[in-house]
């Protein structure tokens, strides 16, 4: 029963992250990533490390309109980095695999922006008696002597009839059937390439857009501040003037109302018996 009394608090949970946030993350990473992805942990190391997330988080809360706790942007950051590793397994996976199926994947520009940020976390070991590793060259060699000297494929040349098709078998060695993979491999591979390069291409373009956008924004508000200075500099100066003027006249009434006084003097003085 002591047991019902604790308090459980319940975790927070943050807003979820929208593609223009991940997009702002990554462009506020890019000129810090080279500190804070450093697997050093000596205490310079650390101490660059907090003064460079410091920066990151002072760079995205100026330009993002949603605040943002400096635990969510290290948070956001590993998921990141998690989801592009798994892309990029997916797509090397896709690539393995022999003909037939549907086209292999391409990574997403996520992945691609992620992977030129962090290349080195994207490094694969090469062991040659792993089977399921990327093949190695000693081990395409190995595969294709292997290979060439086991299996063979027939073919049954033209004009043969059912008695001597036996005997006009041509066999077609493996080496083709293997150079035809490698081929759909490397127009893959070229492919992925061609989509990276297009992909990083679309990409500098949407930042260089962006980037003209957030300045012409910033311009039109310098330039709608200078705007209201203008007309309330106008206004305060309009209002002194008139107060002057106001001023004046109640001077110039009082001066009336003496010189009628002194009128009305004086006409009672000629009233009065000498």
């Amino acid at each position: 029963m002591a047991n019902s009394n604790l308090n459980f608090v319940k975790r927070k949970r943050s807003a979820n992250w929208d593609a223009l946030e991940k997009s702002l993350l990554k462009s506020c990473m890019k000129e810090f990533v080279s500190v804070i992805e450093n697997k050093n942990t000596d205490t310079n190391t650390n101490k660059s490390k907090i003064i460079a997330w410091q920066k990151v988080m002072k760079s995205f809360s100026e330009l993002n309109s949603r605040v943002r706790e400096l635990a969510e942007l290290k948070q956001q950051w590993r998921t990141m980095k998690l989801d592009a590793k798994k892309n990029m397994s997916q797509v090397k996976t896709s690539i393995k695999c022999t003909g037939g199926g549907p086209k292999p994947l391409s990574p997403d520009p996520e992945t691609i922006d992620i992977l030129s940020m962090i290349p080195q976390e994207f490094e694969t070991d090469f062991n040659v008696f792993d089977s399921d590793s990327i093949t190695h060259p000693e081990v395409q060699s190995q595969e294709k002597s292997s290979v060439n000297t086991i299996t063979q494929e027939y073919v049954i040349t033209p004009g043969d009839n059912n008695d001597n098709v036996q005997e006009n078998i041509t066999p077609l060695p493996f080496k083709m059937q293997n150079e035809k993979d490698r081929t759909k491999r490397k127009l893959s591979f070229n492919r992925m390439n061609d989509n990276i390069h297009t992909t990083k291409r679309e990409d500098r373009d949407l930042t260089r857009e962006r980037n003209h956008v957030l300045v012409s924004c910033i311009k039109e508000e310098h330039d709608l501040k200078m705007k209201n200075m203008m007309e309330a500099h106008s206004f305060i100066k309009e209002e002194h003037n008139l107060k002057i003027q106001k001023i004046l006249l109640e001077k110039e009434e009082t001066q009336l109302r003496v010189e009628k006084l002194k009128l009305e003097i004086l006409l009672l003085k000629s009233k009065l018996p000498q």
